[in-house]
């Protein structure tokens, strides 16, 4: 949403609520960001007419000049701010890439503040980057939504099938041979695949037997599992050469020169903010908020 955009829903009594709610994301600098605060707890259902349409001039006047700045945006639909910072995750991701074997494993603290549940997405974005081929690495297949219940051992051979074929096509394929043969057939395992899942109630034995499920493919290329768990289970997962954790630390403050690097590296599709390049330490998710209102309109 542009900031023109929530001057337009601030402007309309009816939607002001919601104006005030996407307005709390624009990145105010200096004094601002108190000085917004301030008007907005002024704002309430009690005022009058008059009170209200004064209030809203203020508040228009006081937008305007963030709306210069920035001017529109549109979704950044490459999705170019998955090469945004995340330095020591990449180094580890790169020494799993490295490992042997082609079932790469990796256990995400799940976790919404630092946006933990898009790490898949960066790190499948960051695969591509640095592989340089003609062909990239297959779609994420599956979603944090796919739930993985490993409670009960009797019941992994029917999840896996159901998955297997609910992500990858395989509409025939109902034991665990069959997966294995149907994914054979359509020649699934020349291509890399980031595949996702959110584990329920974690068992070391049962995942075990899980992970030998995936064991049972033919892989040529590379395979990347991601499995996001509850904070307190990530120091009980396996551990090795084909494993990675990754714990909500990993989740760096982003610091001034990611800001200009990301700038000098995507400038065709973002206004550089020099205040960014010169800002305090912020969290990921502040980060992106920020970067945001820097996408140029195409």
């Amino acid at each position: 949403m542009t900031i023109n955009e929530i001057i337009a829903l601030i402007s309309n009594p009816a939607t002001i609520a919601d104006g005030l709610a996407k307005a709390v994301r624009v990145p105010f600098t200096g004094a601002d960001r108190a000085l917004f605060d301030m008007k907005r707890s002024r704002f309430s259902a009690g005022m009058t007419d008059y009170e209200r349409l004064n209030w809203i001039q203020e508040m228009i006047v006081f937008l305007q000049p963030y709306a210069a700045r920035y001017g529109g945006y549109q979704s950044d639909l490459l999705n170019r701010w998955h090469h945004f910072d995340k330095r020591e995750l990449k180094r580890k991701f790169d020494r799993l890439r490295r490992s042997g074997g082609n079932l790469k494993i990796l256990f995400i603290e799940y976790d919404n503040d630092p946006l933990s549940y898009l790490l898949h997405e960066i790190l499948q974005s960051y695969h591509n980057s640095i592989e340089q081929t003609t062909e990239p690495a297959g779609a994420i297949k599956g979603g944090t939504e796919y739930e993985l219940d490993l409670s009960d051992h009797t019941c992994l051979d029917e999840q896996w099938s159901d998955f297997m074929r609910s992500v990858f096509g395989l509409s025939r394929a109902v034991s665990v041979a069959e997966v294995a043969d149907g994914f054979k057939e359509k020649k699934l395992g020349i291509q890399s695949h980031f595949v996702v899942q959110k584990i329920y109630k974690f068992n070391t034995e049962n995942f075990e037997r899980y992970y030998a499920l995936w064991q049972t493919l033919t892989l040529e290329a590379p395979h990347f599992l991601f499995f996001y768990v509850d904070p307190d289970v990530l120091q009980v997962t396996p551990s090795g050469d084909g494993f990675l954790a990754c714990p909500c630390s990993m989740h760096s403050l982003v610091q001034k020169d990611d800001f200009a690097r990301f700038f000098a590296s995507y400038g065709r599709c973002y206004k550089e903010d020099l205040i960014l390049c010169q800002c305090e330490p912020m969290p990921f998710r502040e980060a992106l908020e920020r970067l945001e209102f820097c996408e140029k309109e195409h």
